[in-house]
C-alpha cells in the first residue's frame, strides 16, 4: 500500500514518468510466497518474545549476516531478471530484503541505479542496509537519529512522514461520512480493524463492547478474513447500530465517520489515523515492527494500549465520556501527521532520476 501510494503520487505530479510496482516475493516465489507468510504469522503468534528478539535486536542482525548475503546470492539471478525487464532509473524499496539485495549489488559495483528506501513504520529494524542507499525517506525526526546513530549521512535521510494515500489528505465532515455509510449522526462512533486479514481478537472485541451495552454503533472491517466476516454477520444480522464489511477501498471515509479507531498498529493505519485526527486504541500489537508503533503511539499520547480484551469496553466507554480526551488526542494526532508524505517522496525520487 506504501508502494501504491508512492506510485500515484509519481503518477499525478509527473505523468510523463512510467513507473511499475512490484512485489519481489509474489512475483519470483507464487507458491512459496504465501507459505512463508502464514510461517511469519504462526511466528509471531506462536513465540513473539523470540520473534520481538530477533527483529529489532543489532546483534542478532550481524550474527544473520553472512545467512542473508547467502541468501542474496541466491536471489540475484532474480533480481536482474526484474532489471533486465523494466530497465528502471530508480528503484524504491518499501521492504527491508530487496533493499539490501540491491544495496550488496551497488556494494559489488555491479549496479549503479539509485536505490532509495521508505521506512513504513515508525522503527529502523537492523535489516535495513546501511550503505549504497542514495535516499532513506523516514517517518520522523527520531527515526533519522537512528539512522545517523548508524553513521548514515544526514544528506541522505529525508523526513517526509510514511507514505498513505492522497484521499486521506481531503476530509469529510462526519455527518455527512455518516450520511454515505448508512449511519446515525447523533451516535458516537468505533472503527474496529484488523488489517487485511482481519487478524486479532475483533470477534472478542465486538461481542465485550456490545455486552457493555454503551451507546454507540460500530464499524468493522474484517478484510480477507471470510470467517470473521461471516460469525458477525450471523451473530449481529439485526443490530442496525454495526455496519459490518469485509475488504474495502474507502477506509478514509469510514476514518471520517468515526470518532475512535480500535485496531493494530500497523504503520501505515497509523499514520492514516494521524492524518485524519483520529485517536487509538491499539488492541494486542504483534512483536516487531507493531510494539515499536505501539509505542510511539502511546509516547506521543496519539491513543492508548490494550492488551486484555476484557477491559477494552471500559476503556472505549473512558473516550467517549471525556470528549476533551478525544479532541487532545486528536490535535496530538494531527501536528504529528504527514498528509503529504507521498507526494513528498515522489518530488524527492524525481530530483534522482
Amino acid at each position: 500500500m506504501a508502494a501504491e501510494a508512492i506510485q500515484e503520487s509519481l503518477r499525478r505530479i509527473a505523468p510523463h514518468i512510467k513507473t511499475a510496482q512490484l512485489d519481489f516475493f509474489t512475483c519470483n516465489y507464487p507458491t512459496l510466497g504465501p507459505i512463508i507468510f502464514k510461517m511469519y504469522i504462526e511466528i509471531m503468534h506462536s513465540i513473539p518474545h523470540t520473534y520481538n528478539y530477533i527483529y529489532d535486536n543489532p546483534r542478532v542482525a550481524q550474527m544473520t549476516t553472512e545467512l542473508r548475503q547467502l541468501f542474496s546470492m541466491l536471489n540475484v539471478p532474480m533480481l536482474y531478471k526484474v532489471l533486465q525487464e523494466y530497465r528502471p532509473q530508480a528503484i524504491v524499496c518499501t521492504q527491508a530484503i530487496p533493499a539490501e539485495f540491491l544495496s550488496a549489488e551497488k556494494e559489488n559495483g555491479h549496479v549503479s541505479i539509485p536505490l532509495l528506501v521508505a521506512l513504513t513504520d515508525f522503527v529502523a529494524n537492523p535489516y535495513w542496509p546501511d550503505r549504497n542507499v542514495d535516499c532513506y525517506f523516514v517517518p520522523d525526526e527520531d527515526i533519522k537519529k537512528q539512522l545517523l546513530q548508524r553513521h548514515i549521512p544526514p544528506e541522505r535521510i529525508e523526513i517526509t512522514g510514511i507514505p498513505i494515500n492522497s484521499s486521506f489528505s481531503h476530509k469529510t465532515s462526519k455527518m455527512l461520512a455518516r450520511r454515505r455509510l448508512g449511519l446515525r449522526s447523533d451516535l458516537p462512533t468505533a472503527l474496529i480493524m484488523g488489517g487485511s486479514q482481519g487478524l486479532g481478537q475483533i470477534y472478542e472485541a465486538v461481542t465485550g463492547i456490545r455486552a457493555a451495552g454503551s451507546p454507540l454503533q460500530m464499524i468493522i472491517v474484517t478484510g480477507h478474513n471470510r470467517a470473521l466476516y461471516r460469525a458477525l454477520k450471523v451473530n449481529f444480522l439485526h443490530d442496525d447500530t454495526m455496519l459490518i464489511l469485509n475488504v474495502v477501498k474507502n477506509i478514509a471515509t469510514l476514518m471520517d465517520a468515526a470518532d475512535l479507531l480500535i485496531s493494530k498498529p500497523g504503520g501505515l493505519t497509523s499514520a492514516e489515523a494521524m492524518t485524519k485526527g483520529l485517536p487509538m486504541i491499539v488492541l494486542a500489537p504483534l512483536p516487531g515492527q507493531e510494539e515499536r508503533n505501539a509505542a510511539y503511539i502511546i509516547r506521543n499520547a496519539i491513543g492508548e494500549r490494550c492488551d486484555d480484551v476484557a477491559v477494552l469496553p471500559r476503556m472505549v466507554r473512558n473516550f467517549f465520556n471525556n470528549p476533551k480526551k478525544l479532541k487532545r488526542f486528536s490535535k496530538h494526532a494531527l501536528r504529528l501527521s504527514h498528509p503529504f508524505a507521498s507526494d513528498n517522496i515522489a518530488n524527492c525520487i524525481l530530483q534522482h532520476v
